[in-house]
């Protein structure tokens, strides 16, 4: 009985021992291969990381295997070694992985880069009855950049005075005033229309051939009012003095260079108005006292008249220009309004006189209040600024050993360090985290209140050579806003950390704070909430709260909301919201790059400052 069962049993055994030899210790094969990006939609210009993950026959994934990309139209959507595709024009293409013969493939849809805005060229036309007119327009992106391709289609508000073909070209109809707009993909510009009646002025010459503020010129052209009061004449939009007039010609004195607007030496508007009917013109203004400068080369300028109004002449030059207030009480307040033109030969034709206005309060000193009943958002915003700046200004003036408190936290971490483990980690950086990884970090609740803070779960999206990203997980839009950091990022690290070196080092303390060697970006609703001083809010902030310990043996060392390194703080679109925290997706591409330049600069003041113990 024992021997029949032995028997029974040994085939069994040997057909065991044969099902385990053969090639089962060979490489396990790659059986299918999934492929994921961040998104299935992309703008022409853009790029997109995707992520391959070849797989065994049970779904196990494989590491170390040699992937190599494709797409089906390179022309739509191209893709380079590392997965990373790139748009090219508007359409369907599909991005494929192969690994060991063994493929998988993702979607993605190129989108044109939207319009944002229309900018038609000639800001003030005017035909006679019966004439025509052409005008043009172009497009442009969040940024700025032209868009060619897209459809622009004209309408005029009052057909009865002048129309507007598809092409651009007015026709004058009747006497009077209209508007021509331009409209694409939602976006519209306008322009008022003059339709100025047959016997209207006209001009046919100036001279002289430049004109010179406090300068006689004469404009020689017909119908003009024989009498001095029955004209009106504008050079750059300021009245000028008639000093004779006649039918055909009027002679002026130019007005000074204290009420020109400043502009670049060349021609300027001008115009004669006679009994409602308005003709324009141009004429030579030199009024710009011409400026040289080196590369690297500085100049000082101090004086009201050197301030009033400058000229570079090199074209495509990059200058940068600081205002200081030289009072040497802080409570003075200083403004100042910085205007830039160039001369359309030389410059884009979207390139309009702009300026910037600063907040006319006190640099260092709170705002007083604000005797405005409702306030522009523009307003809120610079007003939440001028908040945000003065609490980190006076926590640096009641922390004047901050640099010492670092460095003594620092060193009290190594040592800590050392003894626990034995190795000294003295000068070894941080590695960054990885895209993914999820981390809590404070933020500050208050202005001026170091005792709280709000714990903010953020995740990282985005890890440049400079920058790191981390999006709040209860913004509105997260989990879908990934390749707008990473484009948002990838111009940080390729232009805009260049940018900020011109003012100093913004990791100059680096070593003394998170050591990572990067600033860091925090992108959270709690800043769009934020309501500061009297009626403030904010595109974001930062605060030299963050180069402090958070912990410390003295208190008085210590600030609690502190993340110890290089922060800013950002809003986020939220398009379903009400108030300060409505933010359009559009509105926020528009605004969160120059906030981002330039709150990282107080970044680099604040480094810069604590670092020399100022």
């Amino acid at each position: 009985m024992r021997g029949s069962r032995w028997k029974s049993v040994w085939p069994m055994a040997v057909g065991l021992l044969v099902a385990c030899g053969g090639d089962g210790g060979g490489p396990v094969k790659v059986a299918s291969v999934g492929v994921t990006g961040l998104a299935t939609q992309i703008e022409v210009g853009a790029t997109l990381q995707f992520t391959a993950s070849p797989r065994d026959g049970k779904g196990n994934a494989l590491v170390g295997r040699v992937v190599t990309w494709s797409s089906s139209a390179a022309d739509i959507a191209s893709v380079d070694n590392a997965g990373v595709v790139s748009g090219v024009s508007a359409g369907v293409a599909t991005i494929t992985a192969t690994s060991e013969g063994t493929s998988g493939t993702a979607g993605i849809t190129v989108v044109p880069v939207p319009v944002q805005s229309v900018f038609i060229d000639n800001r003030a036309p005017n035909v006679r009855q019966g004439g025509t007119a052409q005008l043009s327009a172009i497009t442009q992106d969040a940024i700025g950049r032209t868009l060619t391709g897209r459809t622009i289609t004209w309408s005029s508000a009052t057909p009865a005075i002048a129309t507007v073909s598809q092409q651009g070209l007015v026709t004058g109809l009747s006497a009077g005033a209209t508007y021509v707009r331009a409209s694409s993909e939602g976006k519209t510009d306008s322009v008022p229309m003059l339709v100025r009646s047959l016997n209207a002025p006209t001009i046919t010459a100036t001279g002289p051939a430049t004109w010179l503020p406090l300068g006689q010129a004469t404009i020689s052209g017909t119908n003009f009012a024989a009498d001095l009061s029955g004209n009106e004449v504008l050079v750059n939009g300021v009245r000028a003095t008639i000093t004779a007039a006649s039918s055909t010609s009027l002679d002026i004195l130019i007005p000074s260079v204290n009420l020109l607007p400043c502009s670049p030496t060349g021609p300027v508007p001008i115009s004669v108005s006679v009994s409602g009917d308005v003709v324009t013109s141009t004429a030579n203004l030199s009024l710009a006292t011409p400026r040289q400068l080196a590369i690297g080369q500085s100049m000082l300028l101090t004086s009201q008249a050197d301030l009033l109004c400058n000229e570079f002449s090199v074209t495509g030059g990059t200058y940068v220009v600081t205002a200081f207030n030289a009072a040497t009480a802080p409570t003075l307040a200083s403004s100042f309004q910085l205007v830039g033109a160039a001369l359309a030969s030389q410059a884009s034709a979207s390139l309009a006189p702009s300026a910037v206005l600063s907040l006319s309060a006190p640099s260092v000193a709170s705002v007083g209040p604000i005797a405005v009943p409702a306030l522009s958002r523009e307003n809120r915003l610079a007003i939440g600024l001028a908040a945000a700046l003065e609490a980190s200004n006076d926590f640096l003036r009641r922390h004047s050993n901050l640099r010492s408190a670092m460095a003594a936290r620092k060193a009290r971490d190594r040592a800590a360090f050392a003894r626990a483990s034995g190795v000294n980690a003295a000068v070894a950086q941080v590695p960054p985290p990885a895209v993914g990884d999820k981390f809590w970090r404070r933020m500050m609740k208050t202005f001026g209140n170091y005792n709280t803070f709000d714990s903010v779960r953020t995740r990282v999206v985005y890890v440049g050579p400079k920058l790191i990203i981390m999006e709040d997980s209860l913004s509105p839009l997260a989990g879908t806003m990934d390749a707008e950091y990473v484009a948002i990022g990838t111009e940080f690290d390729r232009d805009m950390f260049g940018y900020l070196s011109n003012f100093g080092d913004p990791l100059v303390l680096d070593a003394e704070t998170d050591n990572n060697g990067r600033v860091i970006a925090i992108f959270s609703k709690k800043v769009n909430d934020y309501t500061v001083g009297n009626g403030g809010s904010l595109l974001g902030f930062v605060t030299s709260c963050d180069f402090a310990p958070n912990t410390d043996p003295d208190p008085n060392n210590a600030c609690i909301p502190s993340n110890e390194g290089e922060y800013f703080y950002a809003f986020v679109p939220n398009p379903s919201g009400t108030g300060n925290s409505s933010w359009s997706l559009e509105d926020w591409r528009h605004y969160v790059r120059g906030t981002m330049l330039h709150e990282f600069k107080h970044v680099v003041m604040f480094a810069e400052r604590i670092s020399r113990d100022a």
